[in-house]
């Protein structure tokens, strides 16, 4: 499929901050004792940095909340599935599964990314020579699996609401083809047809998925995908409806395989805006859901190796996106570099969490986002761009 870059989409309504209301800023309180980072450290293990430290416990899939760690060990011929309490370590449930399950990723290269929206249902995956299966537990690991086969080879791509009742894979067609189709729950059955651009139904779907940005509720699932010789683009999928549509980004953006994986993609501050930024490239995307066209900025390059992780500032007037140079924080109205946090500083993800900021620089940074100041520092081992979640205290 070959994205059009003149779509008209519906307004969406997308989670994440809201517009801010002005006013006095609030000074942000010291790094609270209770909360932890955590950092996906490839596939051995996950980084959990807090006031006592990093611990490590197994690699697996975050739960949303950041709360529970989620893991499929092999145990002989079967896959032992475990729920563990992030803050302790605790075994919290187990359940058995027949025959060897992983925990699916959504974008190449990253971590494993499985939950449906809300978090109650987590997506498993087996691979075999002729057929294709999933299964879905609920997140309590009460309930046996329900498992759904299909021939031929498919992949995981992303889980509706629960209302919608449908199950989103990738269909591989050989080469760099694939389609992307909806397995109807309800009715146990692979729904006709690829889920497709309308208005390009006739054309292949290609692509490697490298970023990712989903509703809160899980009704819109946006995933940007890099193009061998050809610009990026944005798929919107509808998880409620079934339905996608695509947005190109600018000619600009076109660029050599190393630059293209340093995309980054997050939910804009206004419902119908995506913001999409390149540290290799030094350039930020202001994507319109609606009829605007695309908005392009630029700031000074500073590649980073790794796909960023960018962050929106609560009241949604500030991105940070993670560069070679520090933290940038720009603008959302205008694009435009306001300041730079941890000069000097190659950083490689950002999480706004509440008035705090924490950044990766080859360790967790604690900052302090209204002033920037340093609030703590804990060295890790983790590889760029690890950094996955912040839990809270108390929340």
């Amino acid at each position: 499929m070959r994205p059009s870059a003149r779509l008209v989409l519906p307004l969406l309504v997308l989670a994440g901050a809201a517009v801010g209301c002005g006013g006095q800023r609030a000074a942000a309180p010291p790094p609270a004792s209770g909360d932890l980072a955590l950092l996906r450290a490839g596939g051995e293990r996950t980084l959990v940095v807090g006031a006592g430290g990093v611990r490590a416990l197994p690699a697996g899939d975050v739960a949303p909340g950041g709360r529970r760690l989620f893991t499929a060990t092999a145990a002989g011929s079967d896959t032992v599935v475990a729920a563990l309490d992030v803050r302790t370590g605790r075994t919290l449930a187990t359940r058995r599964l027949a025959g060897r399950w992983t925990l699916p990723a959504t974008v190449a290269g990253g971590a494993p990314d499985a939950f449906a929206p809300g978090g109650g249902t987590l997506v498993l995956a087996r691979s075999g020579a002729a057929a294709s299966s999933f299964a879905l537990l609920d997140a309590g690991l009460h309930s046996p699996a329900r498992v759904v086969t299909l021939p031929g080879r498919f992949s995981y791509d992303a889980s509706g609401p629960a209302k919608a009742g449908l199950l989103y894979l990738i269909e591989h067609h050989g080469g760099a083809q694939y389609s992307v189709r909806a397995y109807d729950l309800a009715a146990d059955a692979l729904r006709d047809g690829a889920i497709v651009d309308k208005r390009e139904a006739g054309e292949p779907m290609q692509g490697l998925p490298t970023a990712r940005a989903t509703t809160a509720d899980g009704s819109w699932v946006y995933t940007l995908y890099r193009r061998a010789d050809d610009v990026p683009f944005v798929h919107a999928l509808n998880a409620s409806y079934g339905v996608a549509q695509c947005l190109d980004l600018p000619r600009a953006t076109r660029s050599d395989p190393a630059s293209a994986r340093e995309w980054g993609l997050v939910l804009g501050p206004r419902p119908d805006t995506l913001l999409a930024a390149n540290p290799a490239l030094g350039m930020v995307v202001s994507l319109s859901t609606g009829a605007r066209a695309p908005r392009v900025a630029h700031f000074p390059r500073g590649a980073i190796g790794a796909t960023p992780r960018l962050a929106l500032s609560p009241d949604g007037r500030a991105l940070y996106v993670p560069s070679a140079r520090g933290v940038l924080v720009l603008d959302t109205a205008t694009l435009r570099v306001t300041r730079t946090l941890l000069a000097g500083h190659p950083v490689s993800s950002v999480v706004a969490s509440g008035g705090r900021l924490y950044a990766q620089d080859g360790a967790v940074v604690t900052l302090d986002a209204a002033t920037g100041r340093v609030l703590r520092r804990v060295p890790t081992s983790a590889p760029a761009g690890a950094l996955a979640t912040v839990a809270r205290a108390g929340v």
